[in-house]
Parts: structure tokens; C-alpha cells; sequence
């Protein structure tokens, strides 16, 4: 099994909850530096895990009215570029290289935008 990506004795604060009270989204710090996020679905389970690096940008994308949309790019925890990929107003193939059990995987999310009625 591989270690959390977010330490045990960080210190949790809630940023977003369901209607129902439950946690939907929580930012974790130690000694005051933000280390970790967590995002949970309506049924509680961990939907997301990110561990945060003082400083390092890992991510960057844009948005077009809510929309994830152009190129977006992922960088290693020293700052070199690792990934791209393209987002048409929220539909596009996503390839996150999250570090779950090593630094080689990575795993490939399509997002197809539902049309909103």
C-alpha cells in the first residue's frame, strides 16, 4: 500500500461542504506551510489526493467561462515540464501524472462537456 500523499499530522482546514455539512474540499498545513489537498465526493469517499510543494508550480491551465480550455501543462516537483495536454472549452483528454505509487505513473482522464440545459 502506498503512503498518503498528504502527512498524517497535518492539520486539516475545510474550504468547501456539501449541503449536508460533510467535507468537500480541505487544504492540510504544517508549521503554517500549506502541504496537501483533498477533495471528497457527496458519498464521503476521497475522490482526490494532491501533496503541495512550497513554491512549485505543478500545474498550470486556463479557463474560458468556467472551462478548462487551451494547453495545459504539468511539471515535475523540480520545475521541468513532464506533460501537456489540449482542453477545447472543457473537453479534451487529461493526462495527470499524479505520483500516487511512483514517479513513472500516470493516468489518462476524457472530460467530454455535457451541454447544460
Amino acid at each position: 500500500m502506498s503512503q498518503p500523499l498528504v502527512p498524517p499530522d497535518a492539520v486539516e482546514d475545510v474550504t468547501q461542504r456539501w449541503e449536508d455539512g460533510t467535507r468537500q474540499a480541505a487544504f492540510y498545513y504544517l508549521t503554517g506551510e500549506k502541504v496537501g489537498y483533498r477533495q471528497w465526493d457527496e458519498a464521503g469517499r476521497l475522490h482526490m489526493e494532491y501533496r503541495l510543494k512550497n513554491g512549485a508550480l505543478l500545474e498550470e491551465s486556463f479557463y474560458i467561462e468556467r472551462r478548462e480550455h487551451g494547453t495545459a501543462r504539468q511539471y515535475d516537483w523540480d520545475g521541468h515540464l513532464i506533460g501537456t495536454y489540449e482542453m477545447e472549452h472543457g473537453t479534451g483528454a487529461d493526462m495527470n501524472a499524479e505520483r500516487l505509487s511512483s514517479p513513472q505513473k500516470m493516468w489518462v482522464r476524457i472530460r467530454h462537456l455535457m451541454r447544460e440545459v
